[in-house]
């Protein structure tokens, strides 16, 4: 006996004179492509950003973008202005000189050096997940949306998850493509 099977779609729709809009399918397929080749980008300049830091283990950058695509701000994690990086550590060995009781994070810098008065409805692309007292000051500050490139389950980023998901911001991790990122000039 024959195995019966379900109509294609395309069968479907043929029987009702009705043809898929596959123009409409193809620009959907380009916008997703397109915006994961934006978003990719933005994490690219987060990532140069970072390479400003002198943290020697944890080097993090952040740009912010506002609803035109436009960067409104970068920042990157270091110590403060005036703070002298060869007289402060930046191991966390000793509990009482502990780097991060000093470092100003890439997202709080970020903030701090917009070009712009407010940050709501903007986007933030940031190289490594936010950490709850980052995730804070980005709520505060009613961003539209984080994208990240790496994350750590330890507490401070399983927190900034629940209060972002709370505070219904959303956050996505971009996924870079393996093979090298050619700057031509």
């Amino acid at each position: 006996m024959p195995e019966s099977r379900a109509p294609s779609i395309e069968e479907s729709l043929n029987c009702l004179s009705i043809e898929p809009d596959k123009s409409q399918r193809q620009e959907n397929l380009k916008k997703e492509v397109t915006d994961l080749e934006k978003h990719q980008r933005f994490i690219r300049i987060a990532k140069v950003t970072s390479l400003r830091s002198k943290d020697p283990n944890t080097q993090v950058g952040c740009v912010i973008v506002d609803k035109d695509n436009c960067i409104v701000s970068i920042g990157y994690n270091g110590f403060p202005i005036g703070v002298d990086d060869d007289v402060f550590r930046w191991d966390k060995e000793d509990p009482e000189d502990n780097k991060h009781l000093y470092v100003v994070h890439a997202e709080m810098n970020a903030i701090i050096n917009k070009r712009c008065a407010t940050l709501h409805d903007c986007v933030v692309y940031v190289t490594l997940f936010p950490c709850n007292k980052c995730a804070q000051i980005l709520i505060q500050s009613r961003v539209k949306k984080v994208y990240y490139l790496e994350d750590r389950d330890e507490l401070a980023f399983r927190s900034s998850k629940r209060m972002l998901d709370h505070s219904k911001i959303p956050y996505e991790q971009i996924i870079m493509p393996k093979e090298k990122y050619v700057i031509r000039l």
